[in-house]
């Protein structure tokens, strides 16, 4: 063998060797292994507690107590009832207030139509150009209201002219005895009858 190669044998060996110290002092515990590099140590022994003394007990941590609770506010009838005030009770809800109820009375938009407001008289039976003249006036008549036509013992007449309140209802006969006993006539829906019957009765020629 040549100088050389034994020289690199030598290198070689050197190698692995130094390689084997380094993976030996890496082995688990850092222990060197006995003729690989030095002496092997043992681990410490663990420390054990003087005897006659407990290892002291582990203190629980408070319990939280729990948050006081919120208080109900008083009422106002509670707040009455404790000092002794009145308390105000509900008004009745159901009571029925009364009502007025207007109430109309229907006129007439002319007058007021009533028997006591009109007057239907006999006004005289005469002779008059050769006729026996039947006249009859009705008094208190307002303005706007026509009456209607009169009914009387011997037929109808129709209304005639009217001077202010006063219309005239006026009937020609012939010659003869005569006695108005009724006449009646409609005003405004109101029937007036005779005021005066059987006034100027007798024979007229």
């Amino acid at each position: 063998m040549s100088k050389n190669k034994f020289q690199n044998v030598l290198r070689i060996i050197g190698i692995v060797v130094i390689i084997s110290i380094l993976i030996t002092s890496c082995a688990p515990g850092g222990n060197f292994l006995p003729g690989a590099g030095g002496v092997g140590t043992e681990p410490p022994e663990e420390t054990q507690p003087p005897e006659g003394t407990e290892p002291p007990e582990s203190t629980e941590a408070p319990m939280a107590t729990d948050a006081p609770t919120a208080t109900d506010e008083p009422t106002a009838t509670d707040e009455a009832t404790a000092t002794g005030e009145a308390t105000l009770t509900d008004l009745p809800t159901d009571t029925a207030v009364p009502t007025a109820t207007a109430t109309y009375t229907a006129t007439s938009t002319n007058a007021a139509a009533t028997a006591v407001d009109y007057q239907l008289n006999l006004s005289h039976i005469e002779c008059v150009g050769g006729k026996v003249e039947v006249h009859f006036v009705l008094l208190d008549v307002p303005d706007l209201i026509t009456p209607g036509d009169l009914t009387y013992d011997y037929g109808t007449i129709s209304a005639g002219k009217h001077v202010g309140n006063v219309w005239h209802y006026t009937a020609k006969l012939v010659d003869g005895t005569y006695d108005v006993t009724f006449a009646t006539v409609d005003v405004g829906g109101v029937t007036v009858s005779l005021h005066n019957a059987d006034a100027y009765k007798g024979t007229y020629n």
